[in-house]
This record gives C-alpha cells, structure tokens and sequence, in this order.
C-alpha cells in the first residue's frame, strides 16, 4: 500500500491528550481503533516512522489507547505478549486475570431446556397425556406442541404415565 505521509499525519491530533497520545481523529474500527484506508492507523504509524512489521508481530500500545498513533507509544510483540499485556493491566476477560479464578461456563442442556417446556407443557397436560393414551407417539406429541420428544417424556414420567423406559419388546431391553 502506498502512504501518503503528509495526508496520514494531517488527520493526527498531537497536542490535546495530556498523556502524550497522537489521536487518529478520522473514522475508526468498531473497536476504536484508527481505520486509514482499510488499515489500522497504528500499524500505519508504525510502518511509516519503523519500517515494515514484521511476520507474525502485532504493534502493541504502552499507553493502551486505541486512536493513539504516537511511535513512541508504540512498540512490536507477539499474540501471547499482547495477551500478558492485557492480563497485567487488567484489560481481558475474567479467564485470564491472575487475581481472578474463571466462573465455569454451564451449558444449557437438554434438562434445562426440559425444564422450560415443561412450563408451557403443563397447562396442556391432561391432553398431552390423553393423547399419548390413545397411541400418539412422543415424536408426534413434540411435533405438535414445538418441544422433543423427550421433554414430552418427561411431563409424562412426572405425571406417572410413563412408568419406566422399555426396550423394543416391552420387556426392559432384553431380547
């Protein structure tokens, strides 16, 4: 990509933060990040004043300001050193800050999600059940009310409609 340096620079403002950063006063990422031409301003600034990065590097900020394009705020690292960066300054999720032990994560599981149809289930109970009485299958009863077969299973097993689960035989699983 070819710069233009004296444009680059014209969209910088060098004198109003009090913490020395150059602020890329144009558009910007979703991110906050400066956006020239498709590029991050930062890595524009550092290519300008450094050369080019190299392979596998990421420009990281001192200063942890996004729009900040100051070079001398600027400086070269890989993934994992800007991952310890952001855990030492606290800047990432909980999973990686030292002081801090992760929440474990709770998939939703078809038990849960049991749980909620059998709310919308209950009021229709006694027709669930009557209709499974009369030979309705539970892929045809879920079919019916927008749940799994399973979730009717369970408001009939609630309901001691469905005793046990049997084999293929009605005996249990065993041929």
């Amino acid at each position: 990509m070819k710069i233009n340096e004296n444009l680059f620079w014209s969209k910088v403002d060098q004198t109003s933060n009090k913490n020395g950063c150059w602020i890329w006063t144009r558009a910007k990422f979703w991110d906050g990040y400066g956006n020239y031409s498709g590029f991050r301003s930062h890595r524009v600034s550092w290519t300008l004043i450094n050369g080019s990065i190299p392979e596998g590097l990421f420009v990281l900020h001192t200063c942890d300001n996004p729009p900040c394009v100051n070079p001398d705020h600027l400086f070269l690292g890989t993934q994992a050193d800007n991952n310890k960066d952001k855990a030492q300054k606290g800047r990432c999720a909980t999973k990686h800050k030292p002081h801090k032990k992760p929440k474990p994560y709770v998939y939703k599981t078809e038990k849960s999600l049991d749980k909620r149809f059998l709310k919308k289930l209950e009021p229709m109970a006694d027709q669930v059940e009557q209709s499974y009485l009369s030979g309705m299958s539970l892929a045809e009863l879920g079919k019916i009310h927008g749940c799994s077969p399973s979730t009717v299973s369970s408001l009939l097993k609630n309901r001691g409609v469905i005793r046990r689960r049997k084999g293929p035989r009605g005996n249990n699983g065993t041929a």
